[in-house]
């Protein structure tokens, strides 16, 4: 079958394992094509603030900007809703970009009420650290109780609201790859997360 995309690989989201437990979700490596993965981290754009933005208030362009419309499209949301057993056929997405984390970020959190699904790219090349990596828990309390661990380096977790499945991560003050020669000292790292989807209720 061939993909309508051009930066997300079609092929890995379509063979990428479906978990139930705690509840249902997806882990997906290389989703990013490896041939346009260092274009697309090239052109993300800069962001100096902490917190989550819309595309439309950063400056996307390249690869990046490429990346921003296929995040959007029908067929990914097609896609994602049938990996997960869920209909999201007039279902409106929000879309968020995120470039900065600190030390209040990663606290033991649920999604809201309104959010059938969740999708989080995260693209963090070389990401080594301990710190900074999303687990998936078993309940509201207890860090170190957790079904996986998803790396900030360059994966996609897709997971549905059931039962309100709690995530959390260890804060993370390292280096964001790439662009720590352009932040600024007091500012000091952090993880690039550019794409954030949720496909909500009306």
């Amino acid at each position: 079958m061939s993909s309508p995309w051009q930066v997300l690989n079609a092929r890995a989201l379509r063979e990428a394992p479906l978990v139930a437990e705690p509840f249902p979700y997806l882990i997906v490596d290389n989703l990013i094509r490896p041939e346009v993965l260092a274009e697309v981290v090239e052109s993300f754009p800069r962001i100096d603030k902490r917190g989550s933005f819309p595309p439309e208030a950063v400056s996307c362009s390249g690869r990046f900007a490429t990346l921003m419309a296929e995040m959007h499209s029908a067929e990914l949301r097609d896609l994602i809703g049938e990996r997960l057993g869920m209909d999201l056929k007039d279902r409106p997405p929000m879309l968020t970009v995120r470039g900065r984390t600190g030390k209040k970020d990663g606290r033991i959190h649920a999604d809201s009420k309104s959010k059938l699904v969740t999708v989080l790219l995260y693209l963090n090349p070389g990401w080594s650290a301990a710190e900074g990596r999303l687990r998936l828990l078993y309940n509201d309390h207890d860090l170190t109780r957790y079904a996986a661990e998803i790396s900030p380096d360059a994966e996609l977790l897709a997971r549905t609201r059931a039962f309100r499945g709690r995530a959390a991560h260890h804060p993370a003050q390292l280096r964001r790859f790439r662009r720590s020669s352009r932040a600024r000292p007091e500012a000091a790292p952090l993880q690039r997360i550019p794409e954030r989807a949720a496909f909500e209720e009306r």
